[in-house]
């Protein structure tokens, strides 16, 4: 997880406001607010902008023409126009930042539960914030922290969303590595209607489990879906830390969201923040 620190953040939001084209009447989905853009910059942004004018918890923007998406550790997030849906939730938490690690855990879960009853494919969770299908990547989480919130008693996030609708194929070939999408996954096309009713459902449901983990029953189930989705677990890995290649076998989460790595040195805790992981697996 990231804390927003773009000190132009507001401003740069009303210059994208004020470009975004047929943007529809808010809809409401389970307590979700959601607004879609025909075309913006970044929903992340532009929720994060409303979140400093006073926007309310479970407010939700969508968009399916993207311009300047970002993923983790400040890479882009490719959204060709009408190919893939950004989505960005606006969320309070009061659990201890420290716990803040099975956030995108957490809503990984939700996703990747949504689009299986969608599509019936073996859609996995590879740590700490890809869904993956058979080793090609189809959806993304980045969490970011509204500025002025981290020190209060609720920290507001952003939770932002990447999937690939469809254009796999084209997108592969452009990436050079495996890329999939709802559509060659459910054999049809998948509609944005299709995909944000189930996924805002689910993700609420696991974003509650998430603020309920004083409840040791709410951690256990959390944990265990979780564990039905593992993509690592078992699996030997190599991961970067600083300046050092290292290997080791991926043998779950910890409390705090890192992941546990056994290595020929001992059990070692990687964290989301200052590592990148790769499968060395062919499968991965």
């Amino acid at each position: 997880m990231r804390q927003c620190n773009h000190s132009h953040c507001h401003s740069k939001v009303i210059a994208l406001a004020q470009s975004v084209s047929a943007v529809k009447a808010p809809a409401v989905v389970d307590d979700w607010t959601i607004r879609q853009v025909a075309q913006c910059a970044s929903t992340n942004d532009l929720i994060l902008a409303q979140a400093q004018a006073g926007a309310p918890d479970r407010t939700v923007i969508i968009c399916t023409d993207q311009r300047a998406g970002r993923g983790r550790r400040g890479k882009d997030w490719i959204c060709r126009p009408g190919e893939s849906l950004a989505c960005s939730l606006l969320w309070s938490s009061d659990r201890p930042q420290a716990q803040f690690g099975w956030l995108p855990i957490a809503t990984g879960i939700g996703v990747a539960r949504a689009l299986r009853s969608l599509t019936g494919a073996p859609i996995q969770l590879k740590w700490p914030n890809d869904l993956i299908c058979q080793g090609a990547k189809l959806a993304g989480i980045l969490v970011e922290t509204v500025p002025g919130t981290a020190s209060t008693q609720r920290t507001r996030l952003v939770i932002g969303i990447g999937i690939n609708l469809h254009g796999a194929r084209a997108l592969s070939g452009e990436l050079h590595r495996p890329i999939s999408d709802l559509a060659s996954l459910a054999g049809r096309p998948v509609s944005v209607q299709d995909v944000m009713a189930p996924l805002l459902r689910e993700v609420g449901e696991q974003l509650g489990l998430f603020e309920s983990r004083d409840d040791p029953l709410c951690v256990a189930l959390l944990e265990q879906r979780w564990a039905e989705l593992d993509a690592l677990t078992g699996r030997t890995i190599e991961f970067t830390d600083g300046a050092r290649s290292l290997a080791g076998v991926a043998v779950g989460v910890a409390n705090d969201g890192g992941l546990r790595v056994m290595t020929a040195n001992g059990m070692k805790t990687v964290y989301s923040g200052d590592v990148s992981i790769r499968s060395i697996e062919p499968s991965q």
